[in-house]
């Protein structure tokens, strides 16, 4: 059988601003580790340089709360342990540890614990400057019994002043915090046993703002149709901000993350999980777009000679944030060149679904799809009917077939 160990452990990155570090056990069991905070705060005069601890007395304090941990797991019988994984035995610690005394939990620790299990990419980005937002607001550490209603309403002030009423941070900062609250709650509480070591929760007063919708600027078919004509006479990130946004209306509103990530097309037909949509959808927001002939020019000539991705935009650029902010920079010049109100790469998928609605009759279900987009109306059916992707290719077909590409 699998035994637990359990040894000191601290993290490099997490130094607070008094300069004192906190103890942590890493728990090990059956091949897999957590770490759960202590009560314990170390001084790097302490620790050793790889921060080890190595004062007496700090020992005997983490020695002290080790022998609590192990009293705890000898509570389970060797029949129970052998079916636990470490996320049982880390709740039955918890649980057990929290019965002894008020349960205190450092709300910012823990919410660096959540960003540790977050998956990599736009969610994790999101949280970590949630929270540095969060802490600068705080001007310290707090517990969570110390989000509060009044709190929440103080925080949501601060970034309306620093950010603007309608800025997307003002929505996403607050959800946030509701999040990591919510998650703190979930794993802590016992309500099967109506053990509630957070009892409070001033989300059931306190409402996160809505976000407010961007107004992204419809392009007109005449506009389109110039920088089609003009494309050849632009230079340097101009001509590739204007390259990438013909692209991105080519392949029915593409997004900067799946043209820079995109593998490539087989048979004429990329395939990709749409990034912003993929981890909230059953089907992973799988989408599949034809080349037209009338683009097939101008994405030809972006192809990633290694064969590995559609597009060679990564060997330019490290990540698609990067592309994105070129792409929207030359789009800027591009219009104070010609005269023309400012607007963004995502504009495409506005323009092509208003072209396609107006100048093409398509109807909007079928707008939808190309768009990649779930009607909430629809998902019953949608699970037991095919998409028909010729459908939307040709509605595609028709909306290009009104430029001229100079093929």
């Amino acid at each position: 059988m699998s035994t637990p160990t359990f040894t000191p452990f601290v993290y490099a990155d997490q130094k607070r601003k008094d300069g004192t570090y906190n103890i942590k056990i890493r728990i090990v069991f059956k091949r897999q580790n957590r770490k759960i905070a202590t009560g314990i705060f170390a001084h790097p005069s302490e620790l050793t340089r790889s921060l080890k601890p190595k004062d007496a007395v700090l020992k005997n304090k983490i020695q002290a709360e080790i022998l609590r941990i192990q009293d705890a797991v000898s509570e389970i019988s060797t029949f129970s342990l052998r079916q636990m994984d470490i996320a049982q035995l880390v709740e039955h610690i918890t649980s057990r540890l929290a019965d002894e005394g008020e349960f205190r939990l450092n709300f910012m620790e823990y919410w660096e614990d959540v960003v540790r299990r977050t998956k990599t990419g736009k969610p994790l980005a999101n949280y970590l400057s949630a929270l540095r937002s969060f802490r600068s607001f705080c001007g310290k550490d707090i517990h969570i019994s110390d989000v509060t209603y009044n709190l929440l309403t103080g925080y949501e002030a601060y970034l309306v002043k620093t950010h603007g009423a309608k800025a997307r941070a003002v929505s996403l900062y607050t959800s946030a915090v509701r999040y990591v609250f919510t998650q703190a709650r979930l794993e802590f509480n016992d309500y099967d046993k109506n053990i509630m070591r957070i009892p409070h929760n001033p989300f059931e007063r306190y409402r996160c703002p809505k976000q407010v919708k961007a107004a992204h600027r419809n392009i007109e078919l005449e506009l389109i149709q110039q920088m089609i004509l003009r494309r050849a006479e632009l230079e340097g990130r101009m001509r590739l901000a204007v390259d990438v946004y013909l692209i991105s209306f080519a392949l029915m509103g593409m997004n900067a993350p799946d043209l820079y990530d995109c593998k490539p097309a087989k048979n004429g037909i990329i395939t990709y999980n749409r990034t912003k949509t993929r981890d909230r959808r059953d089907d992973g927001a799988l989408h599949m777009v034809r080349i037209e002939p009338q683009a097939a020019g101008i994405i030809g000539e972006y192809s990633d000679r290694t064969g590995k991705k559609q597009f060679s935009f990564r060997h330019r650029y490290c990540k698609y944030t990067e592309l994105s902010r070129a792409v929207n920079i030359g789009l800027k010049e591009y219009c104070e060149k010609y005269g023309l109100d400012k607007f963004t790469l995502y504009s495409a998928r506005h323009s092509w679904a208003t072209i396609a609605r107006n100048q093409c009759g398509v109807d909007m279900g079928t707008i939808g799809k190309c768009l990649c987009h779930v009607s909430r109306t629809h998902v019953q059916e949608d699970t037991y009917v095919n998409f028909d992707w010729e459908e939307m290719w040709k509605a595609n077909a028709k909306v290009l077939e009104l430029f001229e590409w100079g093929n």
